[in-house]
């Protein structure tokens, strides 16, 4: 969008100066650059992007199993130390 603008502008400013050619040269090669490289590219950076997501993925449900892990052991803990607070309490009653 940016050459269809400043192409016309360049020529209006320079019209009478035979480099103006030149002078726009450097943005009709910028764009078709850009969507070749775009296109070589992309692909690459795509499967950058997936592969990351999914070792964030993995990453995440290992950390949610160690989490639950440690839920479930701080669990029986609590509970083995009750049952034994349970039974400390009833042989002391005795």
């Amino acid at each position: 969008m940016f050459e269809f603008v400043s192409v016309p502008l360049i020529n209006a400013i320079y019209e009478d100066n035979p480099f103006v050619g030149l002078y726009t040269l450097p943005l009709l090669i910028w764009h078709p650059m850009q969507l070749v490289l775009g296109t070589a590219v992309a692909p690459h950076v795509a499967a950058y992007v997936q592969k990351k997501q999914e070792l964030l993925a993995k990453e995440k449900e290992e950390q949610e199993k160690r989490n639950t892990e440690d839920t479930m052991k701080t669990m029986e803990m609590g509970a083995s130390i009750d049952v034994h607070n349970m039974t400390e309490h009833d042989n002391s009653q005795h």
